[in-house]
């Protein structure tokens, strides 16, 4: 049965007011979400601490969705942990009235491809600077509901799915955590006895341009930060999508964001076999030569004290555009031994190979989920 959205949904329900107090903000905005994917929130003593634009309050159950830029698919589904945030006004929270559509079947209907390229072919016609929509927009959509019962079946399937693919990542983060422990105890605790060498000198940080408008290729394999959000798995993208140049990737090459340093986006890639791998220029590249080098290298960028580097050394007028020079994440000094350097990162590699198993399989559980949005809610 077809209804509009706005038979189904309340919208912001609740907004605070910049003089109510509260304390111990936890503030989301909308780049901290992507297609389901919850990064960190931004901890503030109080709403007065807060930029001006955390607002929105939003209770277990609800649907939050960006209203701007909808490709970028800046929505997610909130739990009862992730209902102690506060966020953005840039948010349309959009809470469910169960009698009619169950929670996670109305945060189902928004994954589908079609509500995206509605809701931005809608924005792409807004008078602001870039793809906007109302939460009007969103009442507007008419969707095909079924009955409660068949909605609880197709939930249960997909949230068996996202269930699976969440243990995956928390597996992939306990590994790298382990990793990164390994490589402080058993490198780390012992680098003041070895010569102090700039990355740079370690590991090649020069890359190939991919300049589209010259490319042969079809597709490519895109590493962006909205796919690092998403799930660190990359992104098959028709050449003639892509705008503006990037920087070819090898197999062993290890990125890391130069954009906002204080959120870690530290990536070793799942290289995809047989195209053109290529990542966005907000990634520093560091090619290592082997599968063992780049574990190593992973875990030299992805410790405490090269995160605090690049912190400290970040440019711009405010958190949310701050980045470092490359010359300055280069030129980071470590203790450096090769040989230790190579019976770590074989120590480290077997952990590494895991993770990126996990996120191949991630890679065919979200497939099948597409393909299942496609079958099952049309």
């Amino acid at each position: 049965m077809k209804f509009k959205i706005s038979d189904l949904v309340a919208v912001n329900m609740e907004t605070l007011k910049a003089k109510d107090d509260v304390f111990d903000v936890e503030y989301a905005d909308t780049g901290s979400v992507t297609a389901g994917i919850f990064g960190p929130a931004e901890y503030f003593e109080s709403l007065r601490q807060a930029p001006s634009r955390a607002r929105r309050v939003a209770m277990a159950g609800d649907t939050v969705y960006s209203t701007v830029r909808p490709n970028q698919r800046h929505f997610g589904f909130i739990t009862n942990k992730l209902a102690n945030r506060i966020y953005s006004t840039g948010f349309a929270v959009l809470h469910p009235n169960p009698e009619k559509v169950l929670p996670y079947y109305f945060y189902l209907i928004m994954n589908q491809e079609w509500v995206t390229e509605m809701l931005q072919s809608v924005g792409s016609g807004s008078t602001s600077a870039y793809p906007s929509i109302r939460p009007g927009d969103i009442l507007n959509l008419e969707v095909e509901v079924p009955d409660l019962e068949t909605q609880r079946r197709i939930v249960n399937i997909f949230q068996s799915l996202d269930g699976k693919m969440l243990v995956n990542n928390q597996i992939n983060d306990n590994l790298l955590e382990l990793a990164q422990q390994i490589f402080v105890g058993k490198y780390l605790s012992k680098q003041d006895s070895f010569p102090m060498t700039t990355l740079s000198e370690i590991v090649g940080v020069k890359t190939d341009t991919f300049n589209p408008k010259k490319s042969n290729d079809n597709e490519v394999a895109h590493f962006s930060l909205p796919a690092f959000d998403s799930g660190s798995v990359p992104t098959v993208d028709l050449v003639d999508s892509i705008k503006s140049n990037k920087n070819i990737i090898t197999q062993y090459t290890v990125l890391v964001s130069k954009m906002n340093p204080t959120t870690k986006r530290v990536w070793i890639p799942n290289y995809v076999q047989g195209m053109t791998n290529v990542a966005s220029t907000e990634f520093l590249t560091f090619n290592a030569s082997d599968e063992y080098q780049q574990a190593f290298i992973w875990a030299v960028v992805d410790s405490e004290g090269y995160q605090n580097h690049l912190i400290s050394g970040a440019t711009g007028s405010t958190g949310s555009r701050q980045r470092i020079k490359p010359g300055d994440a280069y030129s980071f000094e470590v203790g450096y031994n090769p040989d230790e350097a190579q019976r770590i990162g074989m120590i480290l590699n077997p952990l590494i190979q895991q993770v990126k198993n996990n996120r191949d399989e991630i890679v065919t559980l979200v497939q099948l989920r597409n393909n299942l949005l496609t079958n099952l809610l049309n």
